[in-house]
């Protein structure tokens, strides 16, 4: 499904964990000027608890069942979205009909060798212990249902193979935009203000809430010592991971709530 007919549906996108689904759906929302919705971070914001929380508390089963209810809610917005769907749930009857008739659905793939390299297995617990494992399993598992409601395809390993495409998930957002045929609307160029009328927008907003964040803040990081040139971590930590990473050191002592 191209072009037109693409055009007012929700682009999907499905595939095992490590694929890239949320990163790739990011880039894609931004070339395509749509709102983008992880299935699992709408989730987590709407049970107010991490996914290894409701798997350790729930159970996998209910994990599945809340995972496949939120894909649902989002299939049936009005307004076209990027959605990430969630990586390592079966789609049920009633979402793929869905997606059929709302949809266009885009399976990003690899090999379980590759994705096991990419993936973060803090995230599903499922993954924890024997990561290839896990995902050769889930494989085995959902391919076949994948393949039968993916309207297209994209193998993910050779965008990380070639240095010829940039950014890898960039790229293939980019491609898929190709794939579908869909018109990218970048923001023109006479409609970003320019530096000297963002400052005094600044300096009035600050004015007026400066005093409120300093009633509620229980701590103040500044931000600017981490973007300074030399302040990188010598590991070459990105600088807003580095923030990250001071404020768990300044709320809680370093310490990571328990995810097993």
């Amino acid at each position: 499904m191209t072009g037109f007919r693409a055009l007012n549906r929700h682009v999907v996108l499905i595939g095992l964990p490590g694929a890239g689904k949320t990163s790739t759906g990011r880039h894609l929302a931004k070339l395509l000027r749509r709102p983008f919705a992880d299935a699992d971070e709408q989730l987590e914001l709407a049970t107010g608890c991490t996914i290894a929380r409701l798997v350790r508390e729930r159970g996998e089963d209910e994990l599945h069942r809340r995972e496949d209810r939120m894909l649902g809610d989002l299939v049936r917005r009005e307004h076209p979205l990027v959605i990430s769907a969630p990586g390592a749930v079966a789609i049920s009857s009633e979402n793929g009909t869905l997606l059929t008739g709302s949809a266009v659905v885009v399976w990003l793939a690899g090999s379980t060798t590759f994705l096991t390299e990419l993936g973060d297995p803090t995230h599903r617990p499922r993954l924890a212990d024997d990561q290839h494992a896990a995902l050769t399993r889930l494989d085995g598992e959902l391919s076949a249902l994948y393949d039968d409601v993916a309207d297209h395809v994209v193998d993910v390993e050779p965008f990380h193979a070639s240095q010829a495409h940039g950014e890898p998930r960039r790229a293939i957002a980019r491609h898929v935009v190709d794939l579908l045929g869909l018109p990218t609307t970048p923001a023109p160029p006479e409609t970003s203000p320019a530096r000297g009328e963002i400052l005094p927008v600044l300096a009035r907003l600050e004015r007026r809430l400066s005093a409120l964040y300093d009633d509620v803040a229980d701590h103040v990081v500044d931000v600017e010592p981490f973007h300074a040139p030399g302040a990188a971590d010598p590991a070459g930590e990105e600088p807003r991971r580095a923030i990250a990473r001071h404020i768990l050191d300044l709320v809680a002592g370093g310490k990571l709530p328990d995810q097993t």
